[in-house]
């Protein structure tokens, strides 16, 4: 039990946790050239992670995509060349059609860095082929599902000398399921789906498409947003099965050592986070697109922003002999 009281509702400012999170955000000078990507797996991760390039586009830029679903990949090679034109004014880049593919395999090395974001179950195959090939290496999350795969990145990684947290699962399973359920698993055809918190015809439908979302979190269900392919999509897919009764076993309960010791934080997520202050006992709202310096931060409340910039600048440092600017 802890001994820290609860929020409250009172909101002090400034707390000094502000200025050094800002300090923290000191950038080296750009590149003399902005660092090439290739994006393979162009889904949701893949192009929330290339939309960085967009934002600093003085850093990166986007050279080659590979994606198996043509409306992915096409979608994200016209995407990213239109933003780029309406932000900018001008094309910075174009990725040409030759760099466009269904599959990474057996392609040349086509750039500095590689953004991994295949299916959870895919990661082990393209990230010991982009190591030995000696390409740096963001990898999403998971690593691998299996220990002999995380075993075998870390080789090949290693051997190339290119590139946490812990948790466990231990609510969202069949023994945890409402006994009113029954034998359902799927929601569309739950007898509790109406109360069920978990329910993903309130997720993706009553609060997702019926209130004009067809964006995240609705487009990862489906490619074309409309309520016919929305409905299809949870019926007959992963996304509209039962928590309790998926095969899914990512953690529930994460661990992570921030080095985070004098106080504690609560985020949204979308573009907040709580910080409250253990020896002052006062807590203060947070904003990260003022700490980063970008409007725009799209996902994870500057999160993905935040894990391209470290990962860039480092690239960066390693290439060139970069100075800071602040």
């Amino acid at each position: 039990m802890s001994w820290v009281p609860a929020f409250t509702d009172k909101l002090e400012h400034p707390i000094p946790i502000v200025n050094l999170l800002k300090s923290k955000q000191a950038t080296p000078s750009p590149p003399p050239r902005p660092i090439t990507i290739s994006i393979v797996g162009a889904g949701q991760r893949g192009s929330g992670y290339a939309y960085y390039t967009i934002l600093e586009p003085q850093w990166a830029k986007v050279v080659a995509v590979a994606e198996p679903v043509d409306i992915r990949r096409n979608k994200m090679a016209k995407v990213l060349k239109d933003l780029i034109f309406v932000i900018n004014h001008f094309l910075l880049y174009n990725i040409p059609e030759e760099n466009v593919f269904k599959d990474w395999k057996e392609r040349p090395k086509l750039s500095d860095a590689v953004v991994i974001a295949t299916l959870d179950d895919l990661h082990v195959e393209p990230a010991v082929a982009f190591a030995n090939k000696k390409y740096n290496i963001l990898l999403e999350k998971p690593m691998a599902i299996t220990v002999e795969g995380c075993k075998k990145i870390t080789k090949a990684v290693t051997e190339n000398e290119k590139l946490s947290s812990f948790g466990n699962l231990v609510y969202f399973n069949s023994k945890n399921k409402p006994k009113e359920a029954g034998d359902a698993k799927n929601c569309l055809e739950c007898k509790i789906e109406s109360t069920c918190s978990y329910s993903a015809k309130k997720i993706y439908i009553d609060n997702g498409y019926k209130k004009g979302v067809v964006s995240w979190p609705v487009s990862v269900v489906t490619d074309i947003t409309d309520i016919e392919n929305l409905t299809n999509a949870l019926k007959n897919g992963p996304y509209g099965r039962c928590v309790y009764e998926c095969d899914n076993d990512v953690a529930d309960n994460q661990v992570v050592d921030l080095e985070f010791a004098n106080g504690e934080i609560e985020g949204d997520g979308i573009n907040t986070i709580m910080y409250y202050n253990f020896l002052t006992r006062k807590k203060e709202l947070l904003k990260p697109s003022d700490i980063l310096g970008v409007k725009d931060l799209d996902g994870h409340a500057g999160g993905d922003l935040s894990l391209m910039r470290a990962f860039i600048y480092s690239i960066g440092e390693s290439l060139f002999d970069l100075k800071d600017t602040v």
